[in-house]
């Protein structure tokens, strides 16, 4: 728990269900949102606590809930109706979240004028506060709250994807080598273990992130060849799944490792992934014809050279160390494929 005051307080971006009188509402709980300065209160019905307690406090949900990225938003949000997207002021204490924070108390900064709807203007003249592009809305936003108290504790996640098939017989313990130095350098990362062998299956992790980095070296030893492998477009159909319903952040990388070059199944969930917009990495052996962008990023790997699947995955290590758009302070703006939202087109410059 931190506390901010108000004279500089933590920037954050809402989204809210607007009624057609431009009042906005909680997409999770039935509160509606005031003008002016609003105040958390934990409510019994929403409440993970019975015990009293200060708003917000941890092991609770309480408080007012802000994301600390302008791209950090519940995918879930864009497909539903009279959703309108603003940016807040928060002060007070402050508890860092999953991908922001919850406050104590915040003010409402401006409404992103996405769609032109006549909801959004409703609610800009209802709560007297600003109607900004949405290309505008973060450097408007920058010039009334501090978006780096808390951002540069927020850290996108890295999804990987292991080949275990027959192939990797020849290479297990160069894989290994390349996948514990990737951990190693993405520490600052919260990183998943889906392995394709016969099936394909989400290594188990949990607990503090120290425990889960042990957990998850523990994992990488334990990676065997399975005859029957690789089952790679279900691996990449996980991945997806942990991307849309459990980071549900815009934060995020898949690093494919496949031991052989995709095949139809898996090029199509290649895709899928990107139309999402999640940043691919592949790391295969050259396909057949030229490697299609669309797929996301190519690194060839040869498997029967010793060494080459780790050189490749120390490259993919300092991509990941170094990407720009993991500072949630700058408020980067994403390009992904084909948009179909007309809100996520205009957020992403598309």
């Amino acid at each position: 728990m931190q506390l901010v005051s108000e004279s500089e307080p933590v920037l954050g971006v809402r989204v809210w269900e607007a009624r057609q009188d431009g009042r906005l509402c909680s997409v999770y709980w039935p509160a509606k949102w005031s003008p002016g300065i609003n105040t958390a209160a934990c409510e019994p019905e929403g409440s993970l606590r019975v015990d009293d307690h200060m708003v917000p406090e941890s092991g609770c949900v309480c408080g007012l809930h802000g994301y600390s990225d302008i791209n950090t938003r519940d995918l879930a949000f864009y497909d539903r109706p009279h959703v309108v997207v603003g940016t807040i002021a928060a002060w007070g204490r402050i508890e860092p979240a999953l991908n922001g924070f919850r406050a104590e108390k915040a003010k409402l900064l401006a409404i992103g004028e996405a769609t032109g709807s006549c909801l959004e203007r409703r609610a800009s003249v209802r709560y007297g506060v600003p109607l900004v592009p949405m290309a505008e809305l973060a450097g408007f936003s920058r010039q009334h709250a501090n978006p780096a108290t808390l951002a540069q504790q927020m850290h996108g996640a890295v999804i990987l994807v292991v080949d275990c098939g027959p192939a990797v017989t020849s290479c297990l313990d160069d894989l290994k080598t390349g996948l514990h130095q990737l951990v190693r350098r993405a520490h600052n990362r919260r990183i998943d273990l889906v392995v394709c062998g016969q099936g394909s299956f989400v290594a188990p992790l949990c607990g503090a992130e120290h425990e889960r980095e042990r957990q998850l070296g523990v994992a990488i030893d334990q990676l065997v060849p399975d005859c029957e492998g690789p089952a790679l477009a279900r691996g990449m159909e996980r991945a997806r799944g942990r991307v849309l319903w459990s980071h549900r952040r815009w934060s995020i990388d898949v690093v494919l490792v496949a031991l052989r070059p995709p095949d139809v199944e898996t090029t199509e969930e290649l895709f899928r992934a990107r139309r999402d917009g999640v940043r691919v990495i592949a790391l295969s052996p050259t396909p057949k014809g030229k490697w299609d962008c669309r797929l996301g990023e190519h690194v060839p790997i040869r498997p029967t050279e010793p060494g080459s699947v780790a050189e490749a995955l120390r490259d993919v290590a300092g991509k990941l160390e170094t990407r720009d758009d993991q500072r949630p302070t700058d408020w980067t703006r994403r390009r992904v494929m084909r948009p179909n939202h007309p809100i996520l087109r205009i957020i992403l410059g598309g």
